[in-house]
């Protein structure tokens, strides 16, 4: 049996939601500019007590790199006849380097001066 109370009621039900939907679609598309501005000033501006502050004056990720020292075995053979090199390796040396920002001075023009201490660690 077709009950049409119910069917009503659905269809009032499906058209509050799709007219709700249009308008906060609508309200949306009108707004993006700025919710997109308020979003990005808000996660990227560096002030005291942020993450991208934070990540800023302190670099989260370390960077590693490794030295590698050579001998040249019989350097007089290169420069005489331009024979290929004959190379042992010496040594491996890994480091890492940490990068700080110390001495910040805030300016009143929204600028920031410091000075980069760079940390080698081997």
């Amino acid at each position: 049996m077709f009950c049409l109370s119910s069917f009503s009621t659905k269809k009032l039900l499906l058209l509050t939601l799709s007219i709700t939907s249009f308008i906060f679609g609508s309200s949306i598309l009108a707004l993006r500019k700025k919710i997109f501005n308020n979003i990005l000033n808000s996660q990227l501006v560096i002030e005291e007590g942020t993450a991208a502050y934070n990540a800023w004056v302190e670099t989260p990720i370390p960077v590693y790199t490794k030295f590698y020292f050579f001998d040249m075995i019989d350097p007089s053979d290169l420069f005489h006849s331009h024979e290929k090199p004959i190379l042992e390796e010496r040594g491996r040396t890994p480091s890492g380097r940490l990068r700080r920002k110390s001495n910040l001075t805030w300016h009143d023009n929204g600028t920031i001066s410091y000075r980069r201490v760079n940390v080698l660690v081997f």
